[in-house]
């Protein structure tokens, strides 16, 4: 194809939204939007060097910022979507699923500004003035972020033209195996800039060229940009905040544009106040164009120029703010060793106290066991002075039910003399000797009853 031609021609897209490292699967989705927020942070960065702010300022909002800024350009596209309930709120899922395309950048706006408002007053950072660098930052890294939309095929545009020939035949990048590849085709029936998606896996699936609404908006932010630049240059000698409302007003006009060429198969025509003819984003962009009148003059009222005073005093708080917890920090640390001291010496002061009390302990201890030893000995004694125990053996042994008498019972009454047969006295008195049959031994008698039977 000659080169010249190239000028004319169609684009033809067979890039797979999807590529692998390894066994690691990667979007180009998400690539689009690491480069675009990393080279917004660069942005942002040299900006603020250039007016005197420190670093650590820009990370301890941009941090938040950025997570408030997926946060809401997610939730902002999800619940514009037709299929909510079935989609996404039947399959919570699909809420986070970011990495298949589909992010609303008006959500990340409003939840953005109120996050880096928020932020800044917390911090005793100039609210105006951060507001202005987020706008830089939003600027510069939504361009990336389309890029993303550009292979995916997920912001497309109606159909431009209808194809004379089929482009597999001029062209072999129209043919699925020939993934990853760009290619051109020449038809004076399409729209030169059109695009065509031929990968299996995009997300458009269609055999015509159709009008390429992400690389419209690609050229719009550039537009917005360019008109933004010469504004943060002369940041210090205009109020801050005009660049945020510039911003917000440009963004909310190209949005406004490039959604009259965005198919209402994505996004379908939103009917309001009887008018037919306007997406969701449109009626978006009409809002946020009306608020932007009471912002104006909210920052005409409390806004300032950003000086060199400013910034210097601005560097004094931080420096301030350092000192601060620097302070704070070795008061801390100070502090938890002097609580570590005192617990040591209170250790040793128990340890120290233990040893002295163990001898004593160990004194008292004994008493107490003697004590308990001569009170047993004294319950022996008295036990043993005591008649009714021979009495009552001497009755038991009369009328033989000395068996009931327990092991335990005939021990005690052994101590006062008195002999006892017991059914275990009785199994020990058994013993096998040679080979003849085992005798009982004689059930001893108690004094008592021989008395009794030399009388008889």
């Amino acid at each position: 194809m000659p080169q010249s031609a190239l000028t004319l021609s169609y684009i033809i897209i067979n890039i797979n939204p999807v590529f692998y490292l390894g066994p690691l699967q990667i979007h180009w989705y998400g690539v689009a939007y690491v480069v675009g927020i990393s080279i917004g942070l660069w942005a942002i960065l040299r900006y603020a060097k250039r007016l005197g702010i420190d670093s650590e300022h820009v990370y301890s909002v941009f941090w938040w910022a950025a997570l408030a800024g997926l946060i809401g350009g997610r939730l902002y596209f999800v619940i514009q979507q037709p299929d909510l309930v079935n989609t996404y709120l039947k399959n919570p899922i699909n809420i986070i699923a970011v990495w298949n395309g589909g992010m609303a950048f008006f959500g990340a706006i409003f939840l953005g500004v109120a996050t880096v408002a928020f932020v800044s007053w917390k911090r005793k950072l100039p609210i105006w003035l951060a507001l202005d660098i987020a706008a830089l930052f939003a600027a510069v890294g939504q361009i990336f972020g389309r890029f993303g939309n550009l292979i995916n095929g997920d912001i497309v545009g109606y159909q431009a033209g209808t194809l004379s020939v089929q482009p597999s035949a001029v062209n072999a990048c129209a043919l699925p195996s020939s993934a990853p590849c760009i290619g051109f085709v020449s038809d004076p029936h399409v729209v030169p800039w059109a695009t065509l998606y031929a990968n299996p896996g995009a997300f458009t699936q269609n055999d015509v060229p159709v009008h390429p609404a992400a690389l419209y908006e690609i050229g719009m932010n550039l537009i917005l940009l360019a008109i933004l630049l010469p504004l943060l240059l002369r940041l210090p000698r205009i109020k801050m905040g005009l660049v945020s409302v510039i911003y917000l007003a440009g963004y909310a006009i190209t949005q406004f544009i490039v959604f009259f060429f965005r198919s209402p198969v994505s996004q379908p025509f939103t009917p309001f106040l009887g008018i037919d003819g306007l997406k969701q984003a449109q009626w978006t962009a009409i809002f946020v164009l009306i608020a932007l009148i009471p912002y104006y003059f909210l920052l005409q009222r409390t806004s300032r120029s950003w000086t060199k005073e400013a910034a210097e005093a601005l560097a004094a708080l931080q420096a301030e703010r350092r000192r601060q917890a620097e302070e704070a920090y070795r008061e801390q640390q100070a502090a938890s060793a002097e609580a570590d001291s005192t617990h040591h010496a209170h250790e040793l002061a128990h340890a120290a106290h233990h040893a002295e009390e163990q001898p004593a302990k160990e004194a008292a201890d004994d008493e107490r066991a003697d004590e308990r030893e001569r009170t047993n000995h004294a319950d022996e004694d008295a036990h043993e002075a005591s008649p009714e125990h021979a009495h009552k053996a001497a009755a038991l042994e009369e009328y033989g039910a000395a068996a009931e008498y327990t092991d335990a019972m005939a021990a005690e009454l052994r101590t006062e003399g008195i002999i006892v047969s017991t059914p275990a006295s009785e199994e020990a008195s058994t013993q096998p000797e040679g080979g003849s049959e085992t005798r009982k031994k004689p059930r001893a008698r108690s004094k008592g009853t021989e008395k009794r039977a030399s009388k008889e």
